[in-house]
């Protein structure tokens, strides 16, 4: 049974999507329910659609919150005169940042339907921030490379990448885990390095 709001509407946010990550971290996305949600922060299910729109609202939403925790991380990293370690730095710490988030990163590769309209473009400039940062760490590494080039190349990069951790989080190629997801961002990172040089 739900009870009367003793939260406010930023406070009830934040516990939605903590219980809503949680569930995922835990039991997996198919766990994810409107009334599991309700049950875990003590309060009936029709109080999350005064928050969100629907259930898919919470999961594009922990979808943005996620990709915004891994242009941070990748933001942070710094080149120390290396500019060719940061880009395999910056590839490496992508792929790390998937397992240690490995349910969690499933989402991007759920269908949203019921979101088709709402906040898209949230993700898609979450998407193009990594991209940028991908982008910046090679512009650094090639800078005789035009920037128009190498803004094109970091989101092919980027797609390859991306490809290998959808794989690898959700098992879908055997012989593919975190060691090997490094190995290959890492020699694709050094053999788009020497591509472009040679370009």
């Amino acid at each position: 049974m739900g009870r009367r709001s003793a939260h406010t509407s930023d406070e009830l946010r934040g516990l939605i999507l903590s219980a809503a990550r949680d569930i995922i971290e835990t039991e997996g996305l198919t766990a994810l329910s409107a009334r599991e949600i309700a049950r875990r922060i003590g309060y009936s299910a029709g109080t999350l659609y005064n928050i969100f729109d629907n259930l898919d609202d919470i999961r594009l939403t922990l979808q943005i919150d996620m990709l915004e925790d891994l242009s941070v991380k990748l933001s942070a990293l710094k080149s120390n005169g290396d500019a060719k370690r940061l880009v395999s730095q910056t590839l490496k710490t992508y792929v790390e940042f998937t397992f240690a988030n490995r349910q969690l990163w499933n989402l991007l590769f759920e269908r949203h339907e019921e979101t088709a309209a709402i906040r898209p473009q949230a993700s898609q400039a979450s998407l193009e921030r990594i991209a940028t940062i991908v982008a910046d760490a090679l512009g650094a590494a090639l800078p005789d490379v035009p920037h128009e080039q190498i803004s094109h190349h970091a989101r092919i990069l980027c797609a390859g990448v991306h490809g290998i951790t959808a794989v690898a989080t959700t098992n879908r190629m055997p012989g593919i885990n975190r060691e090997t997801a490094i190995l290959y961002v890492e020699k694709l990172g050094k053999t788009y390095l020497k591509g472009l040089v040679v370009d």
